[in-house]
């Protein structure tokens, strides 16, 4: 890829995806944790747990529209980039 603003702009896009995927994975085990426990007597922090897990879900939620958005004007700059016909020459078929 000869084009380094576009190359960025994937990269940083990849990051956060990454960073929304790697998040949900750390709270999908404390959920999977939180769902073991809550009903045991000895479990105290139940609500402190349930209120964590909401307010990451919440988080989560409020980010889809944004990385959406980010994603298509993305799709759009790489259909650009490999329909132009520098980068057309110097593809191989």
């Amino acid at each position: 890829m000869t084009n380094s603003a576009l190359r960025r702009e994937i990269v940083s896009t990849y990051v956060k995806l990454k960073a929304v995927v790697d998040v949900i994975g750390h709270y999908a085990e404390r959920r999977d944790y939180w769902e073991r426990t809550r009903y045991q007597e000895e479990f105290r922090d139940r609500e402190v747990a349930k209120e964590e897990i909401e307010n990451w879900a919440e988080r989560i939620r409020n980010s889809i529209p944004d990385l959406e958005q980010e994603i298509s004007g993305l799709l759009v700059d790489i259909r650009k980039y490999l329909g132009s016909p520098k980068t057309r020459s110097s593809r191989p078929d």
